[in-house]
């Protein structure tokens, strides 16, 4: 009986993973993944509070997803967006928002959940109403640099954003 035991827990021990031994994302990862929503906030030149609600609810999805022990707020996620919304606006509105958009896209390359973070950035261009051309390309720009495939057929708004032709590429 005791050696029962003794297995059962021995069993129970290799089929849990020690916190340790759980892949966690980078902290400092995270600074581009609110990066690339928060462009879609500010993609449309106008900030609606309907795109900070939708933004604010991506993060915190995101966060659940993405790494369950790390703990960010909603009121943390607003605070990054109210301080970096300038750099934000600057990068839209510069001419080189193509490089910075690629520059962040290449700091998470391996990350695990790009459908994940692809879907958030439509709820935040569609949350307005107002599903913007800027938008429509950073979205398309990060479909084709992370090479997502169209087997995510029942996304409408994804799949009209792959199939648009009015939006030039670099």
């Amino acid at each position: 009986m005791v050696i029962a035991k003794e297995q059962s827990k021995n069993t129970v021990r290799q089929g849990v993973k020690h916190f340790s031994e759980v892949k966690h994302f980078p902290a400092h990862k995270w600074h581009n993944i609110f990066q690339l929503l928060g462009l879609m906030v500010v993609a449309n030149g106008r900030v609606f509070p309907e795109d900070i609600k939708a933004y604010l609810n991506s993060v915190m999805e995101l966060s659940v997803v993405v790494d369950p022990s790390v703990v960010i707020t909603k009121q943390m996620a607003k605070d990054w967006f109210l301080i970096n919304k300038a750099d934000l606006i600057d990068i839209v509105n510069g001419l080189a928002y193509d490089t910075a958009i690629l520059s962040i896209l290449s700091e998470i390359k391996s990350f695990p959940h790009k459908l994940d973070v692809i879907t958030c950035m439509v709820n935040i261009a569609i949350a307005d109403e107002d599903y913007g051309d800027m938008e429509k390309m950073f979205i398309k720009k990060t479909i084709l640099y992370w090479n997502i495939r169209s087997s995510m057929n029942n996304d409408s708004a994804i799949q009209s954003t792959i199939a648009n032709n009015d939006v030039e590429y670099s």
